[in-house]
């Protein structure tokens, strides 16, 4: 199979997604991209980042499918809650936030967080 991606590195697709991000594809662009789902990609801007590497944490809330009022009510149960396990804020929040909308806020939750502690 010819592969339409070359690949930057062996066994490290979260760095390259994560890059692509940073060069400006969108989440979903990459999906397309890569054929696989959402979470997955999701997946990958968390590792890229708990790697040490930067991300834009308003363009990723940008990224999320919730109204305004609804990604607050996340962020509120992030703050109660904290970001260890998501259970807890999808019980809190009455399993109404689909998991994805959770893995995908609390990528910006600790971005936000860890950008306003460096300053």
């Amino acid at each position: 199979r010819a592969s339409a991606a070359p690949r930057l590195t062996r066994g490290r697709r979260f760095e390259e997604v994560g890059a692509m991000y940073v060069e400006g594809q969108s989440i979903e662009q990459l999906q397309a991209f890569y054929g696989v789902q959402r979470s997955t990609i999701i997946n990958h801007l968390r590792n890229y980042a708990e790697a040490g590497n930067p991300l834009d944490a308003e363009r990723l809330h940008g990224e999320s499918r919730l109204p305004p009022d609804e990604q607050a009510r996340v962020l509120a149960a992030f703050d109660e809650h904290g970001t260890t396990a998501l259970r807890p804020v999808y019980d809190a929040l009455d399993e109404t936030v689909p998991w994805e909308e959770l893995h995908l806020l609390r990528l910006v939750y600790v971005l936000e967080k860890d950008g306003k502690e460096d300053t």
